[in-house]
């Protein structure tokens, strides 16, 4: 199963899988036509090329009024872990 099939079909469930692209590409080639999407939603990944450049670059493809939602969810855990130890003398 692909990342995103549940969401894929979750959507479907509510009649609006026709409405919603999930795409699994390098940052750097995604090619929509301008102006074509609501939503640009990035989940941990605008970091990796660069944030600005990214905003830059996929405007274009938002419709006017169109939003980019950009997240990096963090994993909690209800005990946190302990520190980790320092590095070996010799290491930076």
């Amino acid at each position: 199963m692909r990342l995103y099939d549940a969401p894929k079909a979750r959507a479907a469930e509510t009649s609006l899988a026709e409405r919603i692209i999930p795409s699994n590409a390098s940052l750097d080639t995604i090619d929509f036509a301008a102006e074509s999407l609501d939503v640009i939603w990035s989940e941990g990944a605008i970091y990796n090329i660069g944030f600005k450049r990214d905003v830059r670059e996929w405007h274009r493809f938002l419709k006017p009024g169109g939003i980019l939602a950009v997240s990096e969810l963090t994993w909690l855990a209800r005990c946190p872990l302990p520190p980790a130890p320092a590095a070996p003398s010799g290491l930076s």
